[in-house]
């Protein structure tokens, strides 16, 4: 399935609302060359990470669709300097079909089982119910 949906970075105006919905096992140079360059969250600024949970992000919205859809790449709680990361958050808000799409679009088709890429439904938490795995793919 290819996203036929366009998307642009997202402001930082428009990651509130999403949340922890999956994770992903990728280099911080495979993100950067499928992604660009997160935003600093470590430094003042629209971007920065209040709390100092999250060093990089990246975010990105959908454009032209119904409902809002967001989905973000960070860092979460992570203690080792950035580039050396290979167990990352998702964020999303939103069609998760459609962010998996997404996904698939700029790592590849195969991205769920080479990133070990996990999406639920809602929020991480105890009882989630996962829709998309390696075993489960878009």
């Amino acid at each position: 399935m290819k996203s036929q949906i366009e998307f642009v970075k997202a402001k930082p105006k428009d990651v509130n609302g999403s949340g922890g919905r999956g994770t992903m096992l990728a280099s911080y140079n495979t993100l950067v060359q499928a992604f660009g360059k997160p935003h600093d969250r470590t430094k003042e600024g629209s971007w920065h990470s209040g709390d100092n949970k999250v060093k990089a992000e990246w975010a990105f919205k959908a454009v032209g669709t119904e409902k809002p859809l967001v989905i973000t790449i960070y860092d979460y709680k992570r203690k080792e300097p950035v580039e050396d990361v290979k167990d990352w958050s998702i964020g999303l808000r939103g069609d998760i079909q459609i962010a998996a799409s997404f996904l698939a679009s700029r790592l590849g088709q195969y991205c769920f089982k080479t990133h070990k890429i996990v999406l639920v439904e809602k929020r991480l938490s105890t009882g989630s119910t996962i829709l998309m795995s390696a075993e489960r793919s878009i």
